[in-house]
């Protein structure tokens, strides 16, 4: 009788009483079910003193005038906007060939605040290596919270860069634990790979870090650190 209900999609009502129960079970306490992974999410979502989801666009912007750093916006709207008020008095081509159009056609929501020559010690977050470098926030919109933030500099000698990059990944261990993927060190004295990226990542479910190191040649070493909210999060982590 079993065996022909279980072909027939049909269980035995005790039977399927259980596996409510055990699934409520679950579900009550935001733990996996059995034989799933438990889900990871990241120890912690500061970062060079902003939060990753909390942080709003007015607190981002407030944060960097406290610290006297200057920041612009880089999103593609307005530079779009600006770019159409430039040279244009009218619709662009691709709105202008589009029949249905009424006006400009709509853009990415996205902000991208950026900040150029942001001095290292102004970032307030921990006792930095000197240098100067491009603090980047980015918002999905005007009303959504923080969704990434990046520093990016570049350093002329190969000594200072291990040294910043040394300082980078050993600060992100101590917030987030071992990476998940670890590159390898250029040797003290030596040169870095020159165009061959050096990344440390640290991966969760909610939350995404990652620390790199890239010689352009004379353009010298950027060292580049990012936090943010991976592109397709996990919505199974326990609450």
């Amino acid at each position: 009788m079993l065996e022909h209900r279980q072909r027939s999609g049909q269980l035995p009502v005790a039977l399927l009483g259980a596996l409510l129960a055990t699934a409520a079970a679950c579900g009550s306490k935001g733990e996996p079910a059995p034989g799933e992974p438990a889900s990871a999410r990241a120890p912690a979502r500061a970062a060079f003193g902003v939060d990753i989801g909390m942080t709003t666009l007015d607190e981002a912007r407030g944060f960097a005038a406290a610290r006297g750093i200057t920041c612009e916006d880089a999103s593609i709207g307005t530079l779009m906007k600006k770019a159409r008020t430039a040279h244009s008095t009218g619709p662009d081509a691709i709105t202008a060939a589009t029949p249905l159009a009424k006006g400009p056609q709509p853009i990415t929501p996205q902000v991208r605040l950026s900040c150029p020559g942001t001095a290292a010690g102004a970032l307030g977050d921990r006792a930095r290596p000197e240098g100067r470098g491009r603090l980047l926030f980015i918002f999905d919109s005007t009303h959504a919270p923080l969704r990434l933030v990046a520093y990016q500099r570049s350093h002329s000698e190969a000594a200072a860069a291990r040294a910043d990059l040394v300082d980078a990944v050993a600060a992100m261990t101590a917030a987030f634990g071992e990476p998940a993927l670890a590159g390898t060190l250029p040797v003290a004295g030596e040169p870095f790979p020159e165009l061959r990226t050096i990344a440390f990542e640290w991966r969760f479910d909610d939350l995404q870090v990652r620390v790199t190191a890239l010689d352009h040649g004379k353009r010298g070493i950027a060292i580049n650190e990012e936090v943010g909210v991976p592109q397709r999060p996990a919505t199974t982590w326990p609450k």
